[in-house]
């Protein structure tokens, strides 16, 4: 039993990391010893700005056009400065299967169905009357799978979790680092597709009464040319009421090494490199001893090279 329980964690420790995946109110779920955890989750993700690598806003991008044409033997040519805004929408639809069963530990799987939009459009102008589409475009596709696992030390006042996971994505990752929107006007193409990521980190959890403090780091290997990342977070939950919980949570998440020039970021694809503070305010809720809810609003703070989120994160749950 021991050489299993030994395999179990080494076996965790060499996949990935998610804070989330833990399941709320530990104690009630203790007091219940249960087996498993279904869990439905969506994330509402808008965004129609974006940050440089300096943390300067931008709101839009402007195309420049030569119109050539040729009219009774004589060529002529007209340039335009075309301004245009972008916004980003995405939609992700998650489906989690938790096992805790065994003393300690637990292990969780999470199945993404992903929808996002683009859609570019110019803004008005002398040399634009109305505003037309230059860029719309749509994806609907299964990310990937979050394996996410770990182990907790429970103590009277504190809990410390140790975590770790791996994501791997469905299809290849295939598209150049950069992409050129300088010469025409639709050359763009929606793909935001990631590679392989390992986490491992640290959870503590301190319990004061009717508050706790939650504090978590971890390292996240990226492959291909994304950056590895340092994701940091600090949670404050009252609990004042029975079966309860309202929470504010700072996440604070950077890549690791230098800024290059093919990093800038892109709504039409996952960004390389960032640097983001977000602010999360949430409640959560046991409806009775099996069916809980967890509902949080989490805005964009400040940020490097990264877009001006807004995500509405929810969770629906089951345990049994």
């Amino acid at each position: 039993m021991k050489l299993i329980n030994t395999c179990i964690l080494i076996f965790f420790l060499m996949i990935n990391i998610n804070a989330n995946s833990q399941p709320i109110f530990n104690d009630i779920n203790k007091k219940n010893k249960k087996l498993f955890d279904i869990r439905i989750s969506s994330n509402i993700n808008n965004s129609s700005m974006r940050f440089d690598k300096n943390e300067t806003e931008i709101l839009e991008d402007t195309l420049f056009y030569t119109d050539i044409s040729i009219i009774d033997d004589k060529t002529d040519t007209t340039d335009y400065i075309l301004p245009y805004t972008t916004d980003f929408s995405q939609q992700k639809y998650n489906i989690h299967i938790g096992y805790l069963g065994l003393e300690n530990f637990y292990l969780y799987a999470k199945f993404p169905l992903v929808y996002t939009n683009v859609i570019e459009k110019f803004t008005k102008n002398e040399n634009m009357p109305q505003r037309l589409t230059k860029n719309e475009k749509s994806h609907i596709y299964f990310e990937g799978i979050n394996l996410d696992a770990g182990y907790n030390f429970a103590f009277d006042k504190a809990d410390i979790s140790f975590i770790s996971g791996l994501f791997l994505p469905f299809g290849k990752w295939n598209v150049p680092l950069y992409l050129d929107t300088s010469q025409t006007i639709n050359n763009k193409w929606l793909d935001l597709k990631r590679k392989y990521e390992l986490y491992l980190g640290a959870l503590i959890d301190i319990k004061l009464q009717s508050i706790h403090f939650n504090i978590g780091c971890s390292y996240n290997h990226r492959g291909g040319d994304f950056t590895d990342r340092l994701l940091t977070n600090f949670l404050v939950g009252l609990n004042s009421i029975e079966n309860t919980e309202l929470f504010a949570m700072l996440k604070y998440n950077m890549s690791l090494g230098d800024y290059k020039e093919g990093y800038a970021i892109s709504f039409w694809q996952y960004p390389y490199w960032s640097k983001t503070l977000e602010l999360e305010l949430g409640f959560k809720m046991f409806f009775t001893d099996d069916f809980y809810i967890n509902v949080g609003y989490d805005i964009l703070i400040m940020g490097k090279n990264t877009l001006a989120t807004r995500i509405v994160n929810i969770n629906i749950g089951y345990l049994f």
